[in-house]
């Protein structure tokens, strides 16, 4: 799978994918917003991207955000995500919370909150 993200093959791939989605060119790099109507989910793979809420995420990005979650410190099951901890991201403050409930996370309840 990861040959299929090298530059050589995602430009190879976008070309197929600028058939059926034209007037969009994601960054390959970055997380962006998906466009109306979302694409194909073969459409973003063409461009190396997958659906997470409203944004199409790389997968490496996904990778590191596996990575920041199993590194969290833990509070009652769940993981406390920090900004810090979530900055080498980059992403928008607002993005990371849609992305996690699109991966089946749940947002948990902090001690004290009833």
């Amino acid at each position: 799978m990861p040959a299929l993200l090298e530059p050589q093959a995602l430009a190879f791939s976008a070309a197929f994918a600028r058939l059926e989605a034209p007037g969009w060119t994601p960054p390959a790099e970055r997380l962006s917003a998906l466009p109306g109507p979302v694409p194909a989910p073969r459409v973003l793979a063409a461009r190396g991207l997958r659906a997470c809420g409203p944004y199409a995420v790389p997968p490496a990005a996904l990778e590191r955000l596996d990575e920041i979650l199993r590194a969290a410190p833990r509070d009652g099951g769940g993981a406390v995500l920090s900004d810090a901890a979530l900055e080498p991201l980059g992403w928008p403050k607002g993005a990371v919370g849609p992305i996690l409930r699109a991966l089946g996370y749940a947002p948990s309840r902090r001690r004290g909150e009833a």
